[in-house]
């Protein structure tokens, strides 16, 4: 996979990521972990892309978008599937 030239930029973690999180059952140190074993990343509407991925042997997709100011990937939210 070519991975777009923000692939490796810092991470920020929104606040409605973080609301999530416990919901969810994950942390951000889990987020680091499925955008390293990304298997597709699909570009969506409005700048944001589609990372599809896996945790604990379970499908997650975790919604990012880059951040060409600030130079960061912000997460907007992951979800199980």
């Amino acid at each position: 996979m070519t991975w777009p030239p923000w692939w490796d930029w810092e991470l920020e973690i929104s606040s409605h990521c973080l609301k999530r999180m416990s919901e969810r059952g994950f942390n951000e140190t889990d987020v680091r972990v499925m955008l390293d074993d990304c298997l597709q990343l699909v570009e969506q509407t409005y700048g944001t892309f589609l990372v599809v991925t896996v945790l604990a042997n379970r499908s997650w997709e975790v919604v990012v978008s880059p951040d060409d100011v600030h130079r960061l990937i912000v997460v907007v939210t992951a979800y199980p599937c």
